[in-house]
């Protein structure tokens, strides 16, 4: 779960990342349309549950939040970090291919700390 405060612009900005709709939210999150117009606007407080099941959406599409905005994961990553654990070999080669991105991009590598 996301440990810092999630600002309704934060929930437009990561709805424009990955190109969905209010609705398209709402169906994810399953709550109703009118309950993410009304966070985006900030014309009404969520109840902590409904903000949760928004947020936890969102990051499982690939939403990652900062302080200063939000970022989309890409899918090795995610893969990566356990969403998707396969065999010991897979995982070294995908990590292999995404550090040398990272590397290029001068980013830090990645470490793969999952244990069978």
């Amino acid at each position: 779960m996301c440990t810092m405060k999630v600002s309704p612009n934060q929930c437009r900005a990561a709805r424009g990342l990955l190109n969905w709709t209010q609705a398209d939210l709402a169906d994810k999150a399953r709550v109703v349309l009118l309950t993410i117009n009304n966070f985006e606007r900030s014309a009404v407080a969520v109840k902590a549950e409904t903000y949760d099941k928004i947020v936890q959406a969102l990051m499982a599409a690939g939403i990652a939040f900062h302080a200063n905005g939000v970022s989309l994961v890409p899918p090795v990553d995610r893969f990566l970090r356990g969403a998707n654990p396969v065999d010991p070999e897979t995982r070294k080669a995908a990590l292999a291919i995404l550090n040398s991105a990272r590397k290029r991009d001068g980013r830090p590598p990645l470490v793969d700390d999952y244990n069978d």
